[in-house]
């Protein structure tokens, strides 16, 4: 069940952060249209009505009272931060936006100073599967009632469904894949091998040593979507069993070294990471094998200290439009969602008619679990 703040309480809250100027959301106490905001952020209702549900009009309106020199930070930042900070300037002009990049690498260093209060971007990063370690840092405010009201034109389905804090906007698929020298020298027909199952029979053929897998296995992880857990565990025992394979760190490491051609296949990893390297002249062929995993990605929410609330509800949205999904697909490349809306678009065209296993909202919790429970299963440490 959602906990919902009331949104009319929270909108008189962001009201007032534009009209002082930029005074962030944890700092304001007034009370306006009936309702007290209180000084560390909590709203209380009082009696005389609220003022609703803001439209889209007025979101901009307010927006356009907050500071410039917004900042976010973004998935693949360094592949697409330039063409978002462009993009959402022409759309606002006023928001002065700079987008950064933000990787793994950066996770504790951005929850430490969400904790501190001193992290400086107003839309964060929200870095999976850890994601839930950072709600208590977002802005308070539920974004699905926004989308409901059709003030916001963010798909409802994307929105954090418990306290509505955040969104993700992409979807990075799951590809196998493989050099054809190496499969071939053993006589593995590549358009036979279909689902998961087909690859354990290929790992017979060849024998062990010839599939490589992720330490950190979070594509892996998502075919509990499908399987369930149990069914997850059962098959990577299998796995381990038929295909002998070969543990290293990282998407790029993986392929490119089925590109060179030390090992044939690469079971699971980013779509995009195996398109990167065959840009870059790896002999590297892709295959999607039934069912189809996928992770959810491109995960943000307010920084609960922004001082540009109202420009980051539409920053937020911004990262839905038709032309940031299309940024998505074309420089990630493949990231974009998989919804009605997209249709033609790289992913979803992948997709169609297909088998999947791709997170949700709702199976994003298992993930952890499901990576350790791989790990333990593969014999090595989970930390």
């Amino acid at each position: 069940m959602r906990k919902r703040k009331l949104l009319a309480t929270v909108w008189a809250l962001l009201l007032v952060v534009a009209a002082c100027g930029g005074d962030s959301a944890e700092d304001v106490t007034t009370t306006s249209g009936g309702t007290e905001t209180t000084a560390d952020g909590g709203v209380s209702t009082t009696s005389g009505g609220g003022s609703g549900v803001p439209t889209h009009d007025e979101i901009v309106a307010a927006a356009e009272q907050e500071p410039s020199g917004f900042i976010a930070l973004a998935t693949a930042g360094d592949l697409v931060g330039e063409d978002l900070a462009a993009m959402f300037n022409e759309k606002y002009p006023f928001a002065e936006a700079q987008v950064f990049d933000s990787g793994s690498g950066d996770a504790q260093t951005v929850q430490l100073e969400l904790a501190a209060g001193r992290h400086e971007s107003d839309v964060v990063r929200l870095f999976e599967p850890q994601w839930t370690e950072y709600t208590d840092f977002l802005l308070d405010l539920d974004l699905a009632e926004l989308a409901e009201a059709g003030s916001l034109a963010i798909p409802v389905e994307m929105i954090e469904p418990e306290f509505g804090r955040a969104a993700y906007s992409a979807v990075f698929l799951g590809a196998t894949t493989f050099n054809p020298e190496r499969v071939a020298e053993y006589g593995i027909d590549m358009t036979t091998v279909a689902t998961w199952d087909d690859l354990l029979a290929a790992c017979d053929e060849m024998g062990g040593g010839q599939v490589t897998e992720d330490l950190g296995p979070e594509q892996f992880a998502t075919l509990g979507v499908a399987m369930g857990t149990d069914g997850l565990v059962e098959y990577a025992e299998a796995f381990q069993e038929r295909c002998d394979p070969v543990f290293l760190d990282g998407n790029t490491a993986r392929n490119t070294a089925v590109g060179a051609g030390e090992y044939a296949i690469s079971a699971t990893g980013n779509h995009h990471s195996a398109i990167e390297v065959q840009g870059e002249g790896g002999n590297l062929e892709i295959a999607f094998l039934d069912p189809i995993p996928g992770k959810a990605a491109s995960m943000t929410g307010i920084n609960a200290t922004t001082e540009r609330p109202n420009m980051s509800l539409l920053y937020m949205e911004f990262l839905f439009s038709p032309e940031v999904q299309a940024l998505f697909d074309e420089k990630i490349p493949s990231g974009s969602l998989i919804i009605e809306e997209n249709a033609g678009h790289r992913n979803y065209e992948i997709v169609d008619g297909r088998e999947t296993s791709i997170e949700s909202w709702e199976s994003l919790s298992s993930t952890p679990e499901r990576v350790q429970l791989l790990q333990e299963t593969w014999g090595f440490p989970s930390g």
